[in-house]
């Protein structure tokens, strides 16, 4: 059935476009056996969709093997959250406001009549559920105006291209209630999803004395991250922050370390190591992507006992309120919990560390249990070799 939901005056408005886009579709059907050109959106109102799925749309192009020749013409939904995606975008495909009208038209036939290309965020939720950048070569690589900007930025911090630095991303209320709370209303039943910079501080610490850069970022921030080390910097409250450092200090970092934001989106689509703290619900772990994941502690509100892995992996929801009336009480991780986190993501990356048969067995029991979950294959079709819960959180709850 044509028009599910539509009102009778965009029913008519759809008519009276398609009478006179008809020739102009018609020749664009007639010649796509040999050149076949397809129109698009990407949400560009979150970075993290943004980003992912216009990663997603260049790795497609760059892996197809078929000799016919595709062009995407795409329009940008909603207002844009990052200009140098914006600008990214454009690099890579034609993008228009009016290829709105055709997409409209199309969408309303069986499959679009092979016309169209949904964004992911549609289709996967902006989840790489087989595995398309991991199995690729391929490599997005930005233009050497972008790195020069880069370069000049460290040079200011006293940082040289060839050091390890880390990306910091903590989520906060800022970002939100800056940008989209007189649009979208109030965010309040993501609160569970929110962290304190301070608890991130050990960390930090730990890089910087291993002679790693680290790197706070965020468009919006609560509050400063203060320390007084030299290789820590609140780029988040300086001055120098850009839309376009923004995407480059993530695209090029040692590995980004986040509690489950949209600006993860950049280290997958440029296919840096991610590391997830202190982030629910747990089956939405980056299983598609080199990660680790630490989630928050859950406990019962009713016994106080700690929550398993299967509770863990049962327990799905996304809103504050959730949770309460499910009686589970959500905690932080300590400081300690997430530097311990952090050393095992550097010392896998510096290939110095010592997994044991133990802790690799419980790697194995916690994947049995989550493919036993009836909504696993919505997240998890294809997973990473080297995505896995955190060793030493994984060995306190099983």
């Amino acid at each position: 059935m044509m028009f599910p939901g539509l009102t009778p005056i965009r029913v008519a408005l759809w008519w009276f476009l398609a009478f006179f886009s008809a020739p102009f579709l018609l020749l664009i059907l007639l010649i796509s056996p040999i050149y076949r050109i397809r129109f698009g959106y990407i949400d560009a109102r979150r970075i993290g969709h943004f980003c992912f799925d216009l990663g997603y749309f260049i790795f497609q192009d760059n892996n197809r093997r078929s000799p016919k020749r595709i062009a995407h013409v795409f329009f940008l939904e909603g207002p844009v959250s990052n200009v140098f995606l914006e600008r990214l975008t454009k690099h890579y495909f034609f993008v228009h406001p009016l290829a709105r009208i055709p997409f409209w038209i199309l969408n309303e036939f069986p499959n679009g009549l092979g016309l169209i290309s949904k964004p992911q965020r549609i289709i996967s939720g902006s989840r790489d559920t087989n595995g398309v950048f991991a199995k690729s070569s391929f490599q997005i690589r930005l233009l050497d105006r972008h790195n020069s900007t880069g370069h000049r930025y460290l040079e200011s911090c006293g940082v040289d291209p060839s050091d390890k630095w880390v990306c910091l991303c903590v989520r906060d209320s800022a970002y939100l209630d800056t940008f989209y709370q007189k649009t979208e209303g109030d965010w309040a039943y993501h609160d569970f999803r929110d962290s304190d910079i301070d608890s991130y501080l050990e960390a930090a610490e730990y890089l910087a004395e291993q002679g790693v850069k680290v790197f706070r970022m965020g468009k919006a921030v609560t509050k400063p991250m203060v320390s007084s080390h030299p290789n820590i910097i609140d780029y988040a409250s300086s001055e120098h922050r850009s839309d376009l450092l923004d995407v480059w200090l993530v695209a090029n970092c040692y590995f980004c370390m986040s509690t489950n934001l949209g600006l993860d989106a950049v280290s997958q689509v440029f296919k840096r190591p991610l590391l997830i703290v202190n982030a629910l619900p747990l089956i939405h772990m980056q299983s598609y992507h080199e990660s680790i994941f630490v989630p928050k502690h859950l406990y019962s509100a009713r016994s106080g006992q700690h929550f398993g892995i299967r509770e863990y992996v049962e327990a799905q929801w996304n809103r504050t309120d959730a949770y309460r009336e499910a009686k589970i009480k959500i905690a932080d991780l300590q400081p300690s919990e997430i530097t311990s986190a952090t050393k095992e993501m550097d010392q896998r990356l510096r290939e110095c560390w010592a997994e044991t048969a133990d802790d690799h067995a419980l790697q194995q029991r916690f994947w049995r249990i989550m493919k036993e979950n009836p909504r696993y294959s919505d997240f998890h079709s294809w997973v990473h070799p080297s995505a896995r819960i955190g060793r030493n959180f994984l060995r306190s709850i099983a």
